[in-house]
């Protein structure tokens, strides 16, 4: 999976418009010595999001499908005991292997 950082500072990946793929984060650098306690997840424009799950303080969810030549906004927001925090990753859905 080829990531590329945008010039916004956002994180770009490529999705297949048929595929089926988790996609997460490991909160621990900005959480510790808190941990995760819930973690939310939106996609903006919207697909089925299936899966959600927090591991210690690695959150991820399977994002299912998508329109060739679209992008989508996979916002994850989590809350700790202190804190809330969310980061953004964009998925530029298109068949595997177009440029």
């Amino acid at each position: 999976m080829a990531i590329k950082i945008r010039p916004d500072g956002l994180y770009e990946i490529i999705h297949a418009p048929n595929s089926n793929v988790f996609y997460g984060f490991d909160w621990t650098a900005e959480v510790t010595p808190d941990t995760v306690v819930t973690s939310n997840w939106v996609i903006t424009p919207t697909l089925t999001l299936t899966d959600g799950s927090v591991v210690g303080n690695s959150t991820s969810i399977k994002v299912n499908e998508g329109d060739d030549g679209r992008l989508y906004y996979l916002t994850n927001t989590i809350t700790t005991n202190n804190s809330e925090d969310s980061r953004t990753i964009v998925l530029v859905c298109r068949p595997k292997g177009a440029c």
